[in-house]
């Protein structure tokens, strides 16, 4: 067992609820976060060896996760269902934003950005819910940083619109 493959395997313990929050926001199910949290554990303790000297074990975990996510699928993005559908309530490790409740997103936002294409979600979950830096999540989603300023760019432009159009519709229907 190499050095970086013990790193990993103590660090796991303390990895496993961010990345296993991640995926119930990936998958929209906890039974399909677990296994791909489990696959995605598996796959990086095996192939310790190709981690990229200098990246992080939580980037590493992170760049395994969505790489096992999209595998999984033949390359296209699974489908994942709406966040009212998870049950929180049944969840063995806490799945709560470490965002105090006065500051969690109005339930139009999380509809907004649930609602974005898995390219931009992706983005947006990495950068603004989990914290990444963006040359961390471009290297995390392997994707130039150019490229990941787009995605960010244009999930900000859709998820204004999403609620744009939220509101519009408000406001016609508090008028009649």
């Amino acid at each position: 067992m190499s050095i970086i493959s013990t790193t990993l395997a103590m660090l796991m313990p303390t990895l496993l609820p961010r990345l296993w929050t991640f995926a119930v926001r990936l998958t929209g199910d906890m039974r399909d976060a677990e296994h791909l949290v489990h696959s995605a554990c598996v796959w990086a303790l095996e192939r310790d060896d190709q981690v990229p000297l200098g990246t992080s074990p939580i980037n590493w975990m992170f760049s395994v996760l969505i790489s096992v996510w999209t595998a999984r699928s033949g390359g296209m993005y699974l489908p994942r269902l709406a966040p009212a559908q998870i049950q929180v309530a049944s969840c063995p490790i806490s799945v709560s934003s470490p965002v105090p409740e006065t500051q969690q997103p109005y339930p139009r936002v999380v509809k907004a950005v649930d609602q974005l294409p898995d390219a931009e979600r992706l983005v947006v979950l990495l950068v603004l819910l989990d914290q990444f830096s963006c040359t961390e999540a471009s290297n995390i989603l392997g994707i130039s940083l150019a490229d990941l300023s787009y995605r960010l760019c244009r999930a900000n432009e859709m998820m204004a619109s999403h609620l744009t159009r939220c509101s519009d519709a408000r406001r016609t229907f508090a008028a009649d």
